[in-house]
């Protein structure tokens, strides 16, 4: 993103009321959170995946050394 565009927005956030500053931070948050859930789970598919492929873990967990 460009300055020019940070600065246009950080502008358009000035003209909006306390009240709804607080909102629009909210909702950043929340979509934030909400993405960062859905990479944490990608990760953990990604590990499980993985592992499900390791010859060594499908050894173990058909009980041979």
């Amino acid at each position: 993103m460009s300055a020019a565009t940070m600065m246009q927005i950080e502008r358009d956030i000035g003209i909006l009321s306390r009240k709804e500053q607080l909102l629009l931070v909210e909702r950043i948050i929340h979509r934030l959170r909400k993405e960062g859930i859905a990479e944490e789970q990608d990760d953990l598919d990604s590990q499980l995946n993985a592992m499900a492929s390791d010859a060594e873990i499908q050894r173990e967990i058909h009980g041979h050394s």
